[in-house]
């Protein structure tokens, strides 16, 4: 089959997504692949086929409005995907661009996946939430298919857009991140004189990390050897000053290079994603990669994810106590923190993107007979 994976992000998250999806497909199938002419092509194996578009950046709101508009932009795709002559157009996340190129793009089989059904708290303003809502209603209409990384996801978007779109959407489980392991000189999961507590990812309003913050006191009654690692980019400002005992914390508050992600969640014992509102979580995929078990809220489609008390806990949003319990109760018993990990890894290895491109390949046949 003939796929052209289009990933209008060219760093970050959804380049790593994109990158390990092309590489799995391009063992059974012929993939090109549409990238912005600023991502790191590193990440993709040399049989996968890479074009350029000139596309702004991720939060380039003025030059992502102007590269909308311009229609050399757009008849340069449309060149570009004729001469290719894909079977199947798969737009690997949601963007503003994928409303023009619906339009034109009428005679081939589109894919959609969707992340998030709508932006979670600090993330957008109230015009931002509604487009951000009329770009997945676009994509439900247009695509012949869509992706989601799970069943609460699909769920929210029939409540939200109605139940007519229910057999054009399948779940399919979010793929591991085992190339960070590259960057670690990693074997196998560790026991550390440090128990260290990470927390990983871009600082924004839904991540609850002012919850983590507050169960350190909690957490210092019991764990003598703590160390609660923040590392990730964004304005921390109002965080920093509800730290009390500083020398408990690692605050690394930039962005995360790829080179030093691996050894963040190789010297973790366990992470946590204290959020009060999500969709799903890539940094979980990391997390398991390494055998590392995960605390997380009873938000979206995490729960999925998580065997509650086999790889991690789930526990109730804004609960810094019910955290602390958690992590406590995992600390004080290295049998069970020995078998969590090893579940972690096995639950790793069960999302392989091998795996995951199989599904792929079968959605896309049958989105195929369905147009």
């Amino acid at each position: 089959m003939r796929i052209f994976l289009i990933s209008w992000y060219g760093s970050g998250g959804l380049l790593h997504y994109t990158s390990q999806l092309a590489n799995a497909l391009n063992l059974n199938n012929e993939v090109i692949t549409l990238l912005p002419n600023h991502a790191n092509v590193d990440y993709f194996s040399k049989e996968v086929k890479i074009r350029f578009l000139p596309i702004p950046r991720g939060y380039d709101y003025l030059g992502t409005f102007l590269t909308i508009i311009n229609p050399y932009f757009h008849i340069k795709i449309y060149k570009l995907i004729r001469r290719e002559n894909p079977e199947i157009i798969h737009i690997t996340s949601s963007h503003p661009f994928s409303l023009i190129i619906f339009f034109y793009l009428t005679n081939y089989i589109k894919i959609t996946t969707i992340h998030n059904v709508v932006p979670h708290k600090g993330e957008a303003g109230f015009f931002t939430m509604r487009f951000f809502y009329f770009i997945n209603l676009c994509e439900l209409y247009f695509s012949n298919g869509v992706i989601v990384h799970g069943n609460r996801i699909k769920t929210r978007i029939l409540e939200l857009f109605g139940n007519i779109w229910d057999e054009k959407i399948v779940t399919i489980p979010h793929g591991n991140y085992s190339f960070f392991k590259k960057y670690s000189g990693f074997t196998k999961p560790t026991n550390q004189e440090v128990f260290n507590i990470l927390f990983f990812g871009r600082i924004l309003d839904y991540k609850g990390l002012e919850y983590l913050i507050e169960s350190e006191e909690d957490l210092s009654k019991s764990i003598p050897n703590l160390l609660i690692t923040i590392a990730g980019e964004g304005n921390f400002d109002k965080y920093d000053k509800l730290i009390k005992n500083r020398q408990k914390f690692e605050v690394i508050n930039r962005h995360i290079p790829d080179e030093e992600v691996g050894n963040l969640f190789e010297k973790s014992s366990i992470v946590v994603l204290p959020y009060i509102e999500g969709s799903q979580s890539g940094i979980i995929a990391i997390a398991y990669s390494f055998g590392k078990p995960v605390i997380a809220t009873n938000v979206g489609s995490i729960p999925e994810i998580i065997e509650d008390g086999k790889t991690g806990y789930i526990i109730p949003i804004k609960d810094s106590k019910k955290l602390a319990e958690r992590i406590i109760q995992i600390y004080s018993n290295e049998s069970l923190r020995d078998k969590m990990s090893k579940r972690a890894y096995e639950k790793s290895e069960e999302v392989s993107w091998d795996k995951i491109s199989q599904m792929h390949n079968e959605f896309y046949t049958k989105s195929s007979k369905m147009k």
